[in-house]
C-alpha cells in the first residue's frame, strides 16, 4: 500500500475505525459503570491500544515481515513497568529526574513480581529503554502515536485543554521516535493538522 493512498480523509476514516475498537477501553466489566463523559485511561488500556496499533501499522511499515511480532507484543506488554510505582506522567511534563527515578525503580519492581516473570520483564524493559532493536524502535513509535489517536475524540479534546497540551509540545515528544516510520509519521502529521484546525490543542497566549 502506498503512502499517497492515505489522504487526509482516509486517515480520519481509519482513525475513527480504530477508535471504534478502542470502545473496549471503556466497556467496564463485572456490571460496573464509568460515566459516559469520563475519558480517563489506565496504563493497561493504553497498552491494549498499542497492541491494536502494532497490528494495524505492521503491514504498512513492515511489508516484508521482518519484525519479530512476538517480541513486539512482549515489549508492549512490559514497557510501562516503572509506572506501577511512578504512576503516569504526561510526556511533556516529565523531567530528567522523573526519568532517572523510573530507571532506578525497575529492579525493585521486578523483585516484587513472580519469579517466572522476572527474566522477561527485565529483558523487555532493558530492550525498550535502549531502543536499539528494530522491534523496540517500532514499539517506541507506536507508544507515541497511540495517545494521539486516543485523543481524537471530543472527550480527548477536553483532556488536551485541561493538560494545556499544545500542538508544538505534542509533536516534540513524538518526532524523534516516529520519523523513521513513514505511515506512523503521516498519521501523526495529519491528525495534528486536523486536531489543530478543530481546536483540540491548547493555545498559549
Amino acid at each position: 500500500m502506498n503512502l499517497e493512498e492515505f489522504t487526509e480523509e482516509r486517515v480520519i476514516e481509519e482513525a475513527n475505525k480504530i477508535l471504534y475498537l478502542y470502545t473496549l477501553k471503556h466497556v467496564i466489566r463485572y456490571g460496573q459503570t464509568r460515566k459516559e463523559n469520563d475519558y480517563t485511561e489506565s496504563v493497561g488500556e493504553h497498552i491494549f491500544g498499542m497492541h491494536i496499533l502494532a497490528d494495524y501499522f505492521r503491514p504498512l511499515e513492515d511489508p516484508d515481515n521482518k519484525l519479530d511480532m512476538t517480541k513486539v507484543y512482549q515489549l508492549i506488554t512490559w514497557h510501562e513497568l516503572d509506572e506501577i510505582e511512578t504512576g503516569d506522567i504526561p510526556a511533556n511534563y516529565k523531567t530528567e529526574a522523573d526519568r532517572a527515578y523510573a530507571t532506578k525503580i525497575i529492579p525493585e519492581i521486578i523483585n516484587k513480581i513472580p519469579d517466572s516473570l522476572q527474566n522477561i520483564a527485565q529483558a523487555m524493559s532493558d530492550e525498550y529503554e535502549s531502543a536499539k532493536t528494530p522491534e523496540a524502535k517500532y514499539v517506541k513509535a507506536i507508544d507515541k502515536i497511540e495517545p494521539l489517536i486516543h485523543s481524537f475524540d471530543i472527550r480527548g479534546k477536553i483532556v488536551q485543554q485541561e493538560l494545556k497540551h499544545t500542538m508544538k509540545k505534542s509533536i516534540a515528544v513524538k518526532e524523534k521516535h516516529i520519523k523513521d516510520f513513514p505511515f506512523i509519521k503521516h498519521f501523526s502529521d495529519t491528525l495534528h493538522k486536523v486536531m489543530e484546525e478543530k481546536g483540540y490543542f491548547y493555545q498559549e497566549t
